[in-house]
C-alpha cells in the first residue's frame, strides 16, 4: 500500500495499542470457562488457559477463538488443547531431542521421516523446533515452564532434557545450527535430505 502522506498523518491522532499480560488474558479465560459452565476440573482448565495465554502472543481475541476451538472439541484438557489448535508433537520433538543427546542417529532420522510421513512441510517443522529448542534453551537458564510456551504437563520431560552440564551451551549450540538449517532450506526443493544431513551432524557432534 501507499504511504500515507504527511500532511494527513499530522491531523490524525495516533494510538499505541500495548500487548495484554499473560496473566491478564488467563484470568479472562478462566472468567469464560466459569461463566459458560464448560465440565472439567479446575486443574485441567488451568493448563489450558495457562497454554494458550502464553500462546496467544498478547491478544485476547486471539486467545478467546482458541479457547472456543477447544471447548467446541469436547473436551478442555491440555492434550485435546494441543491436538485441536494445530501444535506441533511434543512428545516427537522429545524424543527427537533424547536421540540427538544419545547421538541415535537411527532414532534421529525415523522421527524426522515420520514427521515427513505424516504430511508435514518440512520448513515448517524446522522452524517450529527451532521454537521448541529456544523454550528448552530458556528452562536451562530459569528453571520455569511458564517462561516458554511448552504445556506445564511436559516439565518433568523438559526437566530430563536439561539435566546434565553444560546443557545450556549444548542447546545454544543446537539453536544456532537450526538457525542456519533454516537458512540453508529457505530455497530449497528437497529440504528432508539437508535437514537429514544438518541433524546427522549434530547428531555425531554432540
Amino acid at each position: 500500500p501507499e504511504k500515507i502522506p504527511a500532511t494527513i498523518i499530522n491531523r490524525c491522532q495516533r494510538f499505541s495499542f500495548t500487548r495484554i499480560s499473560t496473566e491478564g488474558i488467563k484470568r479472562r479465560l478462566n472468567y469464560i470457562l466459569a461463566e459458560e459452565g464448560v465440565s472439567g476440573t479446575t486443574g485441567q482448565h488451568g493448563e489450558v488457559t495457562d497454554y494458550i495465554a502464553r500462546i496467544s502472543k498478547g491478544e485476547m481475541r486471539n486467545a478467546i477463538t482458541m479457547l472456543e476451538t477447544v471447548i467446541d472439541a469436547g473436551s478442555v484438557d491440555i492434550a485435546t488443547c494441543v491436538r485441536v489448535l494445530g501444535s506441533y508433537s511434543y512428545d516427537d520433538y522429545i524424543n527427537l531431542t533424547n536421540y540427538l543427546l544419545d547421538g541415535n542417529l537411527t532414532g534421529v532420522s525415523s522421527v524426522i521421516n515420520f514427521i515427513y510421513s505424516s504430511g508435514v512441510d518440512m520448513k515448517l517443522f524446522t522452524n517450529t523446533y527451532l521454537s521448541f529448542i529456544m523454550d528448552v534453551l530458556k528452562y536451562c537458564y530459569s528453571r520455569n515452564i511458564s517462561n516458554t510456551k511448552i504445556p506445564v504437563n511436559f516439565e518433568n520431560e523438559i526437566i530430563k532434557l536439561v539435566d546434565f552440564d553444560n546443557s545450556a551451551n549444548y542447546y545454544q549450540y543446537y539453536m544456532d545450527n537450526l538457525l542456519k538449517l533454516k537458512n540453508m532450506i529457505k530455497g530449497d526443493d528437497d529440504p528432508l535430505t539437508t535437514i537429514e544431513i544438518v541433524f546427522n551432524q549434530i547428531g555425531r557432534l554432540i
